[in-house]
């Protein structure tokens, strides 16, 4: 009788966390994962790629690689009616500015 209380049990703990990962899922942005990019600069297409995950319930982060080949770290992208964007400071690059990006 107790094998058949914690087969129960067992079941309704795994069927309450499936439900709640596939909530998550379903809350999930369309922007997060890998994203492989061609960015125009200057006239050149110059390839790149955009990682993104969430951090906490709302914000998302990432890792992006321009140009100079080292993943950076961001530390939040926003979002706003589909479109994204997120900021840079400098590493190798002469000046101060940070470098902004932009997408949809």
């Amino acid at each position: 009788m107790q094998y058949s209380s914690f087969k129960n049990y067992f079941y309704f703990f795994f069927t309450i966390v499936f439900s709640l990962s596939t909530v998550n899922a379903q809350e999930s942005p369309k922007l997060e994962g890998r994203w492989n990019l061609n960015i125009e600069y200057e006239g050149e297409n110059l390839p790149a790629w955009l990682e993104v995950t969430h951090s906490g319930y709302k914000t998302l982060v990432g890792r992006f690689v321009y140009a100079f080949g080292s993943a950076r770290p961001i530390a939040e992208i926003k979002v706003k009616n589909d479109i994204f964007n997120f900021n840079i400071p400098p590493q190798w690059e002469k000046g101060d500015i940070n470098m902004a990006f932009e997408g949809s």
